[in-house]
This record gives C-alpha cells, structure tokens and sequence, in this order.
C-alpha cells in the first residue's frame, strides 16, 4: 500500500471550460469524504477532471501516474475494464492485483450516453458495496458538471470547425476571436487523421477527436482541431520553420496513442511549413490525397506531403482511372486476369520484378522464393503473355498499373 501527500491543486490545475478548476475539485473532495476513498473524476476520454486532495486516503502508483500524467496510463487491462463498464449502470468492482489496490467504479450517465466515470480506490479490499453506494448516490451531481462542460465544449467544437473549415477553404471571412487569430499566424502546419476501415472495428468520432485535439493542443497550445468530411484536421499555428521533425514526432505519437487507446489505425498526413494562407487549400488536398492512399494501402505511418509526393501521384493516378479499367494494357489485363482465375502470382512476381530493377536476388528475396525460380516465373510470364519489359515507355507504363492493381504488401 502506498500513502502519499498529493501534490497542492491550486498550483498545478487550469480551470476547466467556464468551471473553475475547484468546483469539480470540491465536489472530488466531498465524494472522497463521504466514500472515505480517494477519488478520481474522468471523462470517456480517459482524461483526468479532477480528483480529490484528502491525505489521509491511501493511493498507488497507478493513481499517482494517472494524476501526473492527466490521463489514464495504458495498462493492459484497461480495454476490458472499460468494456465492462460501457455496459454497466451501476458501480463495478475491480480487485487489486499485483501493486494495485482495488478499485470501485461508477459510470456516470446522462441518460443513455456514458459522459465520464468516478474511480474510487478500495484500500482494503473489502469495503468496495459501501464505496460504490457512495459514489453511485453522487454520479448525478457530477453528470451535470461534466454535461455543462460538453455543452460549452460542443460549441467550441462547432466554433473551431467553422474557424477551421474557413481557413482550410481559403474564406478570406475567417470569423473574428481567438481561433481567427490562431488560424492567421503564419506559418502553420496541417495535420490529417482518417481511420483506416476495418470491417470489425468501429470508430469512435468523438473519442478520436478528442484525442487529436488534447496531443496537438499539448505541442501548440493555439491548435485547431475538428473532423470535416470524415478527417480529423489539426492546424497548428505560428510554428518555427524547421519545425517538421517535431510535426511528424507529434504525428506519430498520436497515431500510436488512437492505436493503444481506441484500437484504431489511422493514415496521417501533414503539410509543414505551409507559409501562405493562400497554401492552405492545396495542402488540404494533398492531405486528403495522402490519406485516402492511406486507406487503401493500409499504411499508417505518418506521411509528409511533400517528401513522399509521389503517392499522392500515384493516388491521383489511380483515381483519375488511367491506371486500370479500359486503360490496361492488355497484356497486363490478361496476366491480372489469370491470376484471379488460376490463384497464381504473376502480377506480383513482375512487379516485384520492376521493383528491383531487374535485380533477380533482390526480386526473389521480396517474394520469399529461391532465385531460379522467380527466372523460370519471369520466363513463363514473358512467353505466356507477351509482356515486354525491354521498351521504355511500356516498362513504365506497366509497372505503374500493376503498382495500382497489385495493392498487397511485397
């Protein structure tokens, strides 16, 4: 068991939307007194509200990290936990293993809609009925501090997406306050996040762009956020101008977190530094252009729009349909096609093949097979269907449809 003086709140803890930060504080204390447990207030987020500063209640190093942290550590047990307590409507016990006590927990409800939980830590084990009770008798009190702190968080949702659909669209109308002012600093960078779609996963809208917000908000403080049109966009303003490292940094890392968190993968893309406002619209179609390669790559690594061009080339390609359909030619539709038919992997082998440059060892190394056989497989597919990949411009030509057509990983 550990029992620590927690820190001085009033030093460490900004207010909390138009609340000041005592008012869910107090109301932490006044749980934890009644509960005579340490209590901790969260959003559906995982992220720390409040949490009460009695001394005398005993703690662990899981309460300690999550207070410092502001958020809930990613602990292996966390996924099902909340599982259970997305369904429940009352209190559920937790027992301790290892170094951690046991804890009592209480969904907090606005009606059908999970809006947050109280956490409760049962130092003895055996007191969990009498906390859950207690917490369970004051959830509602603390539904109606957090519903006051959605309903204002909602309307700065809305404010931030029409500020950020304005500047995205080039709007020489972006509205007076402080996200106008955020959104004219120049340079800025731009971030995108869309999910790559998974037939078994479902996304979270909210969650996931809460997430984005508080990581992009904890580098730049001034950030945009909304989701548009299915993307969750980040503008980050006034940022150094070799600051690109640092966004692809922060890219990732958030893109691991919505991995740990949500049980998500999502494609990113960025645009930094982009130094005219007049920029801003077409670093919104690269990013777009880049995520929706994401998405049909299954490629979640963070993606800078201008190092790595020339997917959004090949995107733009594919879309604009010169790459399959009626275009194909026709030798490459007839090697596609037998493929479909006969389960065999021609279409990989050539392009492994034009891949490597005609390199055979790196070729064969690719497809995980010896290297005579990946010349007797370029022999077979040359005689069988005519493919010639001596004439430049066929070459190119060919290795370009079949990077479109053949989307697997080699």
């Amino acid at each position: 068991m550990l029992t620590v003086v927690e820190e001085d709140r009033t030093r460490s803890v900004p207010p909390i939307g138009h609340h000041t930060a005592t008012d869910l504080y107090d109301l932490a204390d006044a749980i934890a007194n009644r509960a005579e447990a340490a209590i901790t207030i969260e959003d559906v987020t995982g992220h720390v509200l409040a949490y009460s500063n009695g001394i005398d209640w005993p703690i662990d190093t899981d309460r300690v990290n999550t207070i410092l942290g502001r958020n809930v550590p990613d602990l292996p047990e966390n996924e099902a936990e909340y599982r259970v307590l997305s369904q429940s409507r009352g209190p559920v016990q937790f027992p301790a293993h290892d170094a951690t006590l046991a804890r009592v927990v209480m969904p907090v409800r606005a009606e059908d809609r999970l809006i947050g939980y109280i956490w409760a830590i049962d130092a003895v084990g055996t007191a969990g009925a009498a906390i859950g009770e207690h917490i369970a008798a004051m959830s509602q009190q603390v539904a109606l501090h957090l519903l006051a702190d959605i309903r204002r968080g909602d309307l700065e949702r809305q404010r931030q997406s029409e500020t950020l659909a304005a500047a995205l669209s080039a709007d020489a109308d972006i509205r007076s306050g402080s996200g106008a002012a955020a959104a004219r600093r120049l340079p800025v960078a731009l971030i995108g996040f869309g999910p790559i779609e998974h037939e078994d996963s479902v996304v979270d809208d909210y969650r996931l762009t809460k997430m984005i917000s508080l990581s992009a908000r904890s580098a730049y403080p001034d950030a945009l956020c909304a989701r548009l049109d299915g993307t969750v966009f980040a503008l980050l303003p006034g940022i150094e101008q070799s600051a690109g490292s640092r966004i692809e940094r922060l890219a990732t890392s958030t893109t691991q977190a919505i991995v740990g968190t949500l049980g998500v993968s999502t494609g990113c893309a960025f645009a930094c530094p982009i130094r005219t406002h007049e920029d801003i619209p077409a670093a919104r179609a690269d990013v777009d252009m880049m995520l929706r390669y994401c998405a049909r790559h299954g490629d979640s690594a963070a993606r800078d729009v201008a190092r790595d061009k020339h997917l959004i080339v090949l995107q733009a390609l594919s879309e604009s349909g010169a790459l399959s359909g009626s275009r194909l030619i026709p030798q490459v539709a007839e090697l596609i096609d037998y493929d479909r038919d006969h389960g065999t992997a021609f279409a990989r082998t050539l392009r492994a093949h034009l891949d490597s440059f005609g390199d055979v060892r790196a070729a064969a190394a690719t497809l995980s097979i010896h290297e005579n056989s990946h010349r007797y497989r370029m022999r077979r597919l040359v005689e069988r269907f005519g493919i010639d990949i001596d004439d430049p411009q066929r070459r190119l030509v060919t290795w370009l449809q079949l990077h479109d057509a053949v989307t697997e990983h080699l």
